[in-house]
């Protein structure tokens, strides 16, 4: 690859699963799955390692594979730029079509405390008038409790847990269920930064066995300074922004929406195309991703 472009990395499998599922008929074309799932695995690694030098074929493909390789490419961009423009001309101010986003004029697109500071206000009752639904769409990713038996709750970002501000939670979410149990959560996000020394490791061991522990990343990947991945939940950028689009989908057919609706927005804007690399005018491709999991879900509504 001669040039960088940020991929989710579930889209080579996207892209081959729109590929062939799509009618041919004037393009005949087959791509072993073998193919596909190597071209994916290098991909990965090469993104992983900053470097192509790690990435190479097991086996060499072949002029014949490449040269299918490059028509089925430009046959995905064909059909996924008119997927694109349809549905912007049908939606144009939705949060995926917009020409920019809410950290954009203030210079701080990839700014983690930002964006955690930004999720920890939406999801509290306040100001915005979204009341506590923007904390419902997103709750069942940090938890598995069911979102009704929660009695009350705090969500506070940049939470100290001691003087040392070496241990410091992105964003801490303190409740009460019906019952009188108690419950929290803490969410560690990164966007660009990698994991401080031992961090998450001293995350376990500051929280106690009941305190749900979340990783957020742009690719929901593991984190590498745990001792124990079973007490983590890695979730990506992508599974918020999905959330809070579907919320919003909600408000579609209403003319009056809260205060923070549009806020709200201009936020997941920001999440797709600065931390997810989609949008118009990057990689429109990338926002295939989203459009095709919010038609699934309207699909099993």
């Amino acid at each position: 690859m001669t040039e960088k472009i940020k991929i989710p990395d579930n889209f080579w499998q996207e892209l081959e699963t729109v590929y062939s599922s799509e009618k041919q008929d004037d393009l005949p074309l087959t791509i072993k799955k073998e193919f596909w799932e190597e071209l994916c695995k290098i991909y990965t690694d090469e993104s992983r390692s900053g470097s192509s030098a790690k990435a190479e074929f097991i086996k060499e493909p072949t002029d014949e594979e490449l040269s299918e390789l490059q028509k089925a490419i430009e046959y995905v961009v064909k059909v996924s730029k008119e997927t694109v423009e349809k549905e912007k001309t049908e939606n144009p101010n939705h949060p995926l079509f917009l020409p920019f986003s809410l950290f954009e004029p203030m210079g701080r697109e990839q700014s983690e405390v930002h964006y955690t500071k930004t999720l920890s206000w939406l999801m509290e009752d306040a100001k915005h008038g979204l009341g506590n639904r923007v904390f419902n769409c997103l709750f069942p990713l940090f938890h598995d409790a069911d979102i009704n038996l929660i009695k009350n709750y705090q969500v506070e970002a940049e939470k100290c847990e001691e003087e040392e501000r070496k241990n410091r939670f992105d964003i801490k979410i303190n409740g009460t269920f019906e019952t009188g149990k108690e419950f929290s959560v803490v969410i560690e996000a990164k966007i660009n930064a990698e994991e401080g020394e031992d961090q998450l490791k001293r995350y376990e061991e500051l929280c106690s066995l009941s305190t749900k522990l979340v990783f957020l990343t742009p690719d929901g990947r593991e984190p590498k300074t745990t001792k124990n991945k079973n007490r983590w939940k890695f979730i990506s950028w992508q599974q918020i922004a999905i959330n809070l689009l579907r919320f919003m989908e909600s408000f579609k057919d209403k003319a009056e929406k809260p205060e923070g609706f549009h806020f709200l927005k201009y936020f997941t804007a920001a999440i797709i195309r600065e931390i997810d690399g989609a949008g118009m005018d990057d990689n429109p491709i990338n926002l295939i991703s989203y459009i095709n999991k919010l038609k699934k879900e309207r699909t099993n509504d």
